[in-house]
This record gives C-alpha cells, structure tokens and sequence, in this order.
C-alpha cells in the first residue's frame, strides 16, 4: 500500500498519537492496514466490543485534502 493516501493518513495519525492501542473497523486481524495493538473486524463486531487507549478510527474518503494536510504537518 505504498504511498497511498490511506499510507500517509495512517502514518501521520502514528506519528500524533505515538502508537494505536485498536483499530475497531479493520480490513484483517491476521494483515491489518492499521498497525494497532488491537484489531476488530465484521468478524467479531467491532462496533458492540469494548474500546479504551488510542483508537484509530478512519477518516472519511476521498484522503485528498487529508493527505494534503499531512504532508505540510512539520516532521
């Protein structure tokens, strides 16, 4: 996925937030997008499960002015 607009999202929201304790929504637990202690999926409800720590929660699509705003974010 490199390079992509979800890439650059995801790792400014890592380099905000240091690390992600879950991501709720994820695409897989087993090669998740999202590099999070813990993840949910439609497999197991994300939505009904427990959540607590830094949650990744993703930002609405297109990532067009969110990538913009991440490439300016100072590193």
């Amino acid at each position: 996925m490199s390079g992509t607009g979800l890439d650059v999202a995801i790792a400014g929201m890592v380099a905000c937030m240091d690390e992600i304790d879950l991501d709720p929504c994820s695409n897989s637990v087993e090669i998740p997008n999202v590099p999070a202690a813990r993840h949910y999926t439609i497999g197991n409800n994300g939505l009904v499960q427990p959540r607590e720590g830094r949650i990744f929660i993703n930002p609405p699509f297109p990532f067009t002015g969110l990538t913009q705003a991440f490439h300016s974010y100072p590193t």
